[in-house]
């Protein structure tokens, strides 16, 4: 751009124009090559000659170009920092009329006042500032992008002047309410996440949402989602929800996301033969069983539920997680060979299926329930956490040549099992033990937990070449709540 004015410059020197005015316009020089428009009422320059005869003849520099104000300190800086094409410290008409994208994110910005002169602006990104309201946005009609997360706006603008807007991102600030948004049918991402929102407005114009996050507000009901038929993604979670809308004209919805509400029956899924994660966890469902059969369905969240019972998700092709703590199962349905994690902690487990089928099982968390026995185990696990259980024995893991984590602390167990050298985390504390294991062979463990058990004075030795070996190793108090002194 520089080369740009200094040829302009030279070629206009050439022709007979004056330095003097020369040196006032290098903004004049960037609107006629950028734009190839005059900023006097004449008409278009589009020669040399003409923009010389222009600035001799015609109009005066110094009346052309106005320099604009803006209150705000920080946003003035970042301003100049970023958009001062000629380098004099101001931001001029002309050099406000050149920017299409501007981010002031994270810039202490109180006041956006006199932005209004940035008419050409598709994307506005003023995220992490320190704004309690927004200017007049009605000048950018061509916003395509807003962006205003993290700052502390009670209000949002009046948004039907903007008819290309395709994303409105005002999360994390103080909202107790959205403008009308049914002129805004370009519309493709609506996220008003952790606000003060009791309602979210009409939204069955925008045809062409396919985003939406309202999670983390104070809602008691959603809107009519029966016209936004393009939707993906819809995530309600942390709300007083107690039913959902109807959604089985959401066809393409593959993102489901309504936990910590206070639903008690599952919504109708039965259409939504597209969702591949759905998070239900921490309402008040009792059941499951109308759950139906969602073929491209990968993961499933029913946490902190009052859960009885799960459906046969054998026939789920695709399911790989599976999470359904802190319910009140006592037993597990079939489940499909494709899973590879399954969380089922803190539930009144008397048993588990056999598991040896689930080849690509990589992590079993199981801890907290009424076991006294493990089943069959595939040898493909990462992580196994079966702590606080009733353990006595595990089985033998020295064919788990991938297991990373094994916690199986607060159980019964008198001895260790045959460990996998590629452990790196142990915990063993509070069981019954009387000897440690030996971790010679596991030169990759970096942590050791085995304190109140029962080790004295004999098994000191092994005490200080474990403490040579693996970085955070705790072998105190024991299980009488002593402290065992191993002297170098």
């Amino acid at each position: 751009m520089k080369f740009f004015i200094a040829a302009i410059t030279l070629l206009l020197a050439m022709n007979g124009a004056k330095a003097s005015e020369l040196a006032m316009c290098p903004d004049l020089l960037l609107a006629w090559g950028n734009e190839n428009q005059s900023l006097c009422s004449n008409d278009d320059v589009y020669s040399v000659l003409d923009l010389v005869s222009f600035i001799n003849d015609e109009c005066s520099c110094s009346d052309a170009i106005v320099h604009l104000e803006f209150p705000d300190a920080n946003f003035k800086d970042y301003l100049v920092s970023a958009f001062d094409l000629n380098g004099n410290g101001e931001i001029s008409d002309v050099e406000a009329r050149l920017v299409t994208e501007m981010d002031c994110s994270d810039r202490g910005i109180a006041d956006l006042t006199g932005i209004a002169a940035f008419t050409n602006l598709n994307v506005l990104n003023c995220n992490s500032n320190l704004l309690t309201s927004l200017p007049d946005l009605s000048a950018f009609t061509n916003l395509e992008r807003l962006e205003c997360n993290h700052n502390q706006l009670t209000t949002l603008p009046d948004l039907s002047a903007l008819p290309n807007l395709e994303s409105l991102s005002c999360s994390w600030n103080l909202l107790t309410s959205l403008p009308d948004l049914s002129s805004n049918t370009y519309l493709q991402m609506l996220n008003c996440y952790n606000n003060q929102l009791t309602v979210l407005p009409d939204l069955s114009a925008l045809l062409n949402l396919d985003y939406l996050d309202c999670s983390r507000n104070q809602l008691t009901n959603l809107p009519d989602l029966t016209t936004n038929t393009n939707l993906l993604h819809l995530a309600c979670h942390r709300n007083q929800l107690t039913s959902l809308p109807n959604l089985s004209t959401l066809i393409d919805l593959d993102y489901l996301d309504f936990e910590w509400n206070l639903l008690t029956n599952l919504p109708d899924l039965s259409g939504l033969t597209k969702l591949v994660y759905l998070d239900c966890s921490h309402n008040q469902l009792t059941s499951l069983v109308d759950l139906p059969m969602l073929p491209e369905l990968i993961a499933i969240n029913c946490d902190g539920n009052q859960l009885t019972n799960l459906p046969d998700l054998s026939a789920y092709p695709n399911l790989t997680g599976l999470s359904c703590r802190t319910n009140q199962l006592t037993v597990l349905p079939n489940l499909p060979i494709s899973l590879l994690f399954l969380y089922c902690d803190t539930n009144p487990l008397m048993s588990l299926p056999d598991l040896s089928p689930l080849l690509n099982l990589r992590s079993l968390h199981c801890g907290e329930t009424q076991l006294t026995s493990l089943p069959d185990l595939p040898t493909s696990l990462i992580s196994l956490y079966c702590h606080s259980n009733q353990l006595t024995e595990l089985p033998n893991l020295s064919a788990f040549t991938q297991l990373i984590s094994l916690v199986f602390q607060g159980n019964l167990l008198t001895s260790m099992p045959v460990l996998p050298t590629s452990l790196q985390f142990l915990a063993c504390a509070s069981n019954l033990l009387t000897e440690l294991p030996d971790v010679s062979d596991l030169t990759g463990l970096n942590t050791l937990f085995c304190e109140r058990n029962n080790f004295d004075m004999a098994d000191c030795p092994q005490i200080r070449a474990i403490e040579a070996l693996v970085p955070e190793f705790v072998y105190n108090p024991q299980g009488n709540g002593s402290t065992l002194q191993c002297n170098p």
